[in-house]
């Protein structure tokens, strides 16, 4: 089946913002590109792309003084099946776990870190409330631009 995923980003910038954005479909799912995302800005800045070194094409601007908008949106081929993950999955001690996986469990500067932590405090309630939201919600029935309504709904059935 056919699913059509993207997004739209507005900001507005009191003064002129370096970014770093993360917005395009992991290569790893590049086989299943129909139409291509396209990181399109408005106003028109210069975009420069790389490579992370875990795959992910960033892309970097310098944004404006004023509005801005980011917009990218693509379609893909898809199973139409659910992912499935085992039922005891997600929890496992850290001792065992290799050093060099550690970086992946670091705080983000980019992320409120303190506050989740009562958040996720007890995982066995995150997991019931996660398999009802993927139990309630099919891919293809996601919206294409999402509107705060949508994230507030999310929101209060994860939370």
């Amino acid at each position: 089946m056919k699913l059509r995923v993207g997004c739209e980003l507005s900001y507005m910038c009191h003064k002129s913002t370096p970014m770093m954005l993360m917005l395009n479909t992991h290569f790893p799912h590049a086989k299943d590109i129909v139409v291509a995302d396209l990181l399109v800005t408005n106003p028109p800045v210069p975009i420069s792309q790389y490579r992370d070194m875990f795959g992910n094409l960033c892309s970097r601007i310098v944004a404006p003084v004023g509005p801005l908008a980011l917009r990218t949106t693509a379609l893909l081929n898809v199973s139409g099946a659910f992912e499935t993950r085992p039922s005891d999955g997600w929890g496992h001690p850290v001792q065992p776990l290799a050093d060099d996986s550690l970086l992946f469990l670091l705080g983000s500067r980019y992320c409120e870190t303190d506050l989740l932590v009562e958040t996720v405090a007890d995982v066995r309630p995150m997991r019931a409330k996660t398999r009802r939201l993927r139990g309630g919600m099919h891919y293809a029935s996601l919206s294409l631009s999402p509107t705060m309504r949508h994230a507030q709904a999310l929101q209060r059935l994860i939370c």
